[in-house]
């Protein structure tokens, strides 16, 4: 049974908080480069309540929609973002604390800005990331260097502190694969 609302707390999550993913671009030019910023609609918010009320009145387990429950969607969300720490920064994970026990209000307001700033924040990352991963496929690697080591499970570790850290992370990253890609003679 408690599989189950795990489950539930687990569609619920991602019904709702999916949405920003249907949004529109705020930009109407289509620059590749740039990243696009999501816009809330007033169908969204529209979407958002009636996926809740849905939820209330008809799921078999009736759970409150508190604190709680928002920490729950929130860690959720974090963890299908960036489930293994290698996008987000202890500053941005710090930055979206404020969020952590808001879910369950705005989602009664239908008020998505804050799964829009976390998304918009992971959309900016990835960028990020990708821009420094591409970077690093011009250097030179000594794949016989025995004290480096890459974590390939980051999950239990703590978020990078700073964007230095997080490019140690990405460099071994980008070396790991190349070796990996060497192994197979690609």
């Amino acid at each position: 049974m408690k599989k189950r609302f795990v489950y539930s707390l687990s569609f619920i999550s991602l019904s709702i908080l999916s949405l920003p993913l249907f949004a529109t671009t705020s930009n109407t030019t289509q620059v590749a480069e740039a990243i696009p910023h999501l816009v809330q609609e007033a169908q969204h918010a529209k979407s958002a309540k009636r996926v809740l009320a849905t939820y209330l009145r008809n799921h078999y387990k009736k759970f409150a929609i508190d604190d709680a429950l928002s920490q729950k969607v929130y860690d959720r969300f974090l963890r299908n973002l960036d489930f293994n720490k290698n996008f987000f920064l202890a500053s941005d994970i710090a930055n979206f604390a404020q969020y952590a026990n808001n879910f369950d209000d705005a989602l009664q307001q239908g008020n998505l800005a804050p799964a829009y700033a976390i998304y918009q924040t992971s959309l900016e990352r990835r960028e990020n990331r990708f821009n420094y991963a591409i970077s690093l496929l011009d250097k030179k690697y000594d794949f016989a260097k025995a004290d480096d080591k890459f974590f390939y499970d980051r999950e239990k570790v703590e978020w990078a502190k700073d964007e230095v850290e997080m490019n140690e992370v990405w460099r071994q990253r980008v070396k790991y694969d190349l070796l990996n890609l060497k192994l197979a003679d690609k």
